[in-house]
């Protein structure tokens, strides 16, 4: 099986990286940080923003499960508060719109898709959440 991480130079991205390379071909993306690297893993260069090199990327390297764990690590900046709402907007735009780009990429390259997500829309009060939920963010 050959699997693409996307965000696979991020902490969780990498372990998912280093754990899949165990009994698989596993290739990780990164936007900027290139910084961690994972033995027997190729890492590449990747904007989820940018559809085409979403397409070309999985159109060349012909995954058979796509892992999307990429996106914005600073929770504040996504909440756009105290004059911050250039980085909600960037964060939106990673989080749907690559997203998006993603998904669209997946379905014409038939290949699966595992999203991982966070629980950072959630405060903490309650022991668990379902995925229906409702949201509560620390303010």
């Amino acid at each position: 099986m050959r699997a693409l991480v996307i965000g696979g130079s991020g902490f969780i991205g990498s372990h998912i990286l280093a754990y899949l390379s165990n009994s698989h071909e596993a290739i990780g993306t990164f936007y900027t940080n290139a910084e961690i690297r994972v033995p027997k893993c190729r890492l590449e260069q990747l904007d989820v923003l940018d559809a085409t090199a979403v397409c070309e990327t999985l159109t060349g390297l012909q995954p058979d499960v796509v892992v999307l764990v990429c996106g914005s690590q600073d929770i504040e900046g996504c909440a756009g508060k105290n004059g911050r709402e250039k980085e909600a907007e960037e964060a939106w735009n990673v989080h749907v719109k690559g997203t998006q780009n993603v998904v669209r990429a997946c379905h014409l390259c038939a290949c699966r898709l595992a999203y991982v997500s966070t629980d950072c829309v959630f405060d903490g009060s309650r022991p668990f959440f379902s995925e229906t939920g409702d949201t509560q963010p620390i303010q």
